[in-house]
C-alpha cells in the first residue's frame, strides 16, 4: 500500500509555483514508489526554496541587464580602426591586380579566339588568308601618313575580309593611340580593336576601349598583326604560312628574350603573354591599369 508520509509526497496546497510543482511531484512518485532515487529525491527535496529560487532568479537576471559592463575605449578604437586601414592599404591594391590580370587574361585570350574563328569562317567565301591582299600605305604630299586615308583603306578592308564574321557593337573612324584617326571596331564586352596600315595590318586590341586610359602598349592595348607576304609573315611570326598572329618577332626564342623585348617594346608584350598562355605572370613587366 502506498505510505505518502514515509514518501513524504506533498499536500496540494502553497502558492501556486509550489502547486504545480507538488503536483507534478505527486503524480510521479505515485507512479514510481519502487524507486529509491525517487524516495531520497522526495524526502530531500525542498518545494518551497524550489519556488522561491525560480523567483529569486528571475530577478536577479532582470537586474544584470542593469550592470554596467566594460567597453571600448575611444582610443582603443581608432587603434583598431588605424590597424585595419593600415591592412587594407597593403592588401587589397594586390587583390585588386590579380582580379584585373584574371579579367584581362580572360579577354585578351577571347579576342585571339574569335578573330582567328572569323578568319577560318571567312576563308570559306574568300579563299585562304594567305592569298589575301591589302592596299599599300598612303601618304600625303608632303611625306607624312595619311591616316585618314588608310582608315578608309582599313573600313574597305574589314567589311570584305572580318567584319561578316565577326558580332560587334558599331564601327568608323575614331581618335586612338598618339590621337591619330584610326578605323576602329567596338565589341559587346567594352573592349576595342583599331587597325593600322603599315607592313602589315596592325590590330590594336584595347581591353577597357579607346575613352578609357591609359591606351597604352603592355597595360591595356595588346597588338596583333595580319601580314600579307613572306617576308614580313617569316620577320614577325617566324612562320611564312602564318597569316594572324603577335609580334613574336624573329630573332627573340626564348620567353627571356621576349620578356626583355616585351619591357623595350611593349608592342611585343602579346608575344609574351601567347608564350605564357595568355596569363599575366609575376614578372610580366607592366602593372595593368
Amino acid at each position: 500500500m502506498l505510505n505518502r508520509e514515509a514518501l513524504k509526497c506533498p499536500p496540494r496546497k502553497d502558492n501556486r509555483i509550489a502547486r504545480v510543482l507538488r503536483l507534478n511531484i505527486y503524480k510521479f512518485c505515485k507512479k514510481y514508489y519502487s524507486s529509491d532515487m525517487i524516495h531520497h529525491f522526495i524526502g530531500r527535496f525542498n518545494f518551497k526554496k524550489a519556488a522561491f529560487t525560480l523567483v529569486e532568479r528571475g530577478a536577479q537576471a532582470a537586474q544584470s541587464h542593469n550592470i554596467r559592463r566594460p567597453a571600448f575605449t575611444l582610443a582603443e578604437v581608432l587603434i583598431t580602426l588605424g590597424i585595419i586601414g593600415v591592412v587594407a592599404a597593403l592588401t587589397i591594391p594586390s587583390l585588386v591586380n590579380n582580379y584585373k590580370k584574371q579579367e584581362y587574361s580572360a579577354k585578351i585570350k577571347k579576342f585571339y579566339s574569335t578573330m582567328s574563328q572569323a578568319i577560318e569562317h571567312s576563308e570559306v567565301d574568300n579563299g585562304p588568308a594567305l592569298y589575301w591582299s591589302k592596299d599599300a600605305q598612303l601618304y600625303t604630299d608632303d611625306g607624312k601618313v595619311d591616316w585618314d586615308g588608310n582608315a578608309n583603306l582599313n573600313a574597305i578592308f574589314m567589311k570584305k575580309y572580318i567584319l561578316p564574321y565577326l558580332k560587334y557593337l558599331n564601327e568608323g573612324t575614331e581618335v586612338g593611340m598618339q590621337n591619330y584617326n584610326y578605323y576602329t571596331i567596338n565589341l559587346s564586352d567594352g573592349s576595342t580593336f583599331s587597325v593600322h596600315n603599315g607592313d602589315c595590318l596592325d590590330i590594336m586590341y584595347d581591353i577597357n576601349g579607346l575613352r578609357k586610359p591609359p591606351n597604352s602598349d603592355g597595360q591595356d592595348t595588346f597588338r596583333f598583326l595580319m601580314c600579307f607576304t613572306d617576308i614580313t609573315r617569316i620577320n614577325y611570326f617566324k612562320d611564312k604560312n602564318k597569316f594572324f598572329g603577335t609580334y613574336s618577332y624573329y630573332n627573340d626564342t626564348s620567353r627571356e628574350e621576349m620578356k626583355n623585348k616585351c619591357k623595350t617594346t611593349p608592342s611585343y608584350c602579346s608575344a609574351l603573354l601567347e608564350i605564357d598562355g595568355w596569363e599575366f605572370k609575376k614578372d610580366y613587366p607592366f602593372k595593368l591599369k
